[in-house]
């Protein structure tokens, strides 16, 4: 891939902050995490009050991306499994860890947690590969 695709212009759905239909996402390193405090209204929403679940899984997505962007390092995702373990209701805040837990010359392996009122909501692994 040519690295001229990998471009930020800052309008990053997720993180960029001139979109403005984008989540606007922040991130901060605590420990061995990468940590993201948000809430999402009802335009983010499935079933009344309720996340949708490809929107949960683009939070974990990003999260996952953040750990290895903090170290410096541009990529893509290539592979992620998501586990959808309860509802994550709109209005209300959500809490995302990620962690990295292997990483190659190519390749880094993270997990992320998705959080609301203390409880795990959500999980996922995800393959990103360097750009």
């Amino acid at each position: 891939m040519s690295r001229e695709l990998f471009i930020d212009d800052d309008w990053c759905f997720c993180c960029g902050k001139n979109n403005p239909h984008g989540l606007k996402m922040e991130f901060e390193k605590e420990n061995n995490e990468v940590v993201s405090k948000i809430v999402l209204d009802k335009k983010f929403q499935g079933y009344k009050d309720i996340v949708h679940g490809g929107i949960v899984c683009t939070l974990l997505d990003e999260v996952s991306a953040q750990v290895v962007y903090k170290k410096g390092i541009k990529c893509v995702t290539a592979k992620i499994t998501v586990k959808l373990k309860k509802p994550v209701y709109t209005n209300k805040q959500i809490i995302l860890r990620a962690r990295l837990i292997k990483e190659s010359s190519s390749y880094f392996i993270c997990e992320a947690d998705l959080f609301q009122d203390k409880i795990l909501k959500a999980q996922s692994q995800a393959m990103l590969v360097r750009v």
